[in-house]
């Protein structure tokens, strides 16, 4: 991504807390974006790109059996396309897999504008101000060819990675979801992002969002929001049986904007308030606190899920054991998830993540002391 580097090794929790805290303090009104105008691929599909490191072994290994099968076909005219390029299409491909069979039509032409313009701003076999036509049209020839109809073991292979990682990327775009709204800062969504936004820098980032479908949707989620904890429950299951094909991200999106909402001074100049795990999964979940007087909010976010529970399955429920949440002194005992409606207790002064997690891998409740 703009401003990123692979060289920089991933933030520890512990320093991610020093940051937040030094954010509250200095830029409390800082914006909090996750995808812009510019992004080159957007939050949903780096969420879902990210689980590869997760995998690293299963996709060096679907990496070999391509390059094999189609490395041989990658030449013409006495060039060949270069690997590292062939790399940015596999994963390219992966993170931005439709979701929905209908929004496959077009999909390798966005593929192969947006590998054009990567090999485009990488400068080394073509450029915007150099262009080499011939090697431009070897790479969308791979292109096609790899998406084409001639090639339905490629395409049914990265189906099959795409939903293996599925359960890991929803758990990441929630978890960044949550982080947005309730960490300090101002959350900000860029248009359609309110959605599952699985985009590619042009033209995607630009294409019209059906603002009528989403009002739509956003009726349909208030209407959820007003049911009782049991029959909320029921539904959130059931969205996140869909995943990110459905209407989940919406729903939770609205459900924490309208609790940051009603707990504005909690969310705009709340002490934040870093959380300590314990238990065998204490290192795949971050948590911290926010405390405006009496008003406390927990967000708890998980981190490496397939570790967790394994690829393809969702890190939800009783395969969190005894990991917990240490609360600080004088904290409520009683919270409210904001999503479920569930109340949740906390037991000797811990949350349970498996509570927490009981229907969806990410938490934030409230309480008041």
């Amino acid at each position: 991504e703009v401003g990123g580097s692979p060289a920089e090794p991933a933030l520890s929790a512990a320093d991610f807390h020093v940051a937040m805290a030094e954010r509250q303090r200095l830029w409390p009104h800082s914006l909090n974006a996750t995808s812009t105008h510019d992004s080159k691929r957007s939050e949903d599909m780096r969420c879902r790109l990210a689980v590869l490191s997760e995998m690293s072994g299963e996709w060096a290994r679907a990496v070999g059996r391509w390059h094999r099968r189609f490395g041989p076909r990658l030449a013409g005219a006495g060039r060949q396309v270069a690997f590292d390029t062939e790399l940015v299409v596999y994963q390219t491909v992966f993170g931005a897999w439709p979701l929905h069979d209908r929004r496959w039509e077009d999909f390798p032409d966005r593929i192969v504008r947006y590998v054009r313009k990567a090999a485009h701003e990488a400068k080394r076999e073509t450029s915007w101000v150099r262009p080499d036509e011939a090697y431009e049209a070897l790479l969308e020839r791979f292109v096609r060819r790899l998406l084409g109809p001639d090639e339905p073991e490629f395409r049914r292979e990265m189906a099959r990675l795409v939903r293996r990682a599925a359960p890991a990327a929803l758990a990441n775009t929630l978890g960044l979801l949550a982080l947005k709204v309730t960490a300090p800062g101002v959350p900000d969504f860029y248009q359609g992002a309110e959605d599952t936004l699985v985009a590619l820098v042009d033209p995607d980032n630009r294409r019209p969002v059906d603002f009528d479908d989403l009002a739509v949707r956003l009726t349909r989620g208030a209407q959820w929001a007003d049911a009782a904890p049991e029959e909320r429950r029921a539904v959130v299951r059931e969205l996140a049986a869909a995943g990110l094909a459905g209407d989940l991200k919406l729903f939770v999106t609205r459900q924490l904007l309208q609790s940051r909402r009603r707990q504005e001074e909690l969310f705009a100049a709340g002490r934040y308030l870093p959380l300590a795990t314990r238990g065998p999964g204490r290192d795949h979940v971050v948590a911290f606190a926010r405390r405006r007087r009496r008003s406390w909010s927990v967000t708890v976010v998980p981190r490496c899920t397939v570790a967790v529970r394994g690829p393809g399955r969702p890190a939800v429920g009783d395969v969190w054991k005894s990991t917990s949440v240490v609360l600080p002194e004088g904290a409520p005992t009683s919270f409210r998830d904001v999503v479920t409606g569930t109340e949740i207790a906390a037991r000797r002064g811990a949350l349970a993540v498996r509570d927490l997690y009981a229907v969806l891998p990410v938490a934030v409740v409230l309480g008041d002391r």
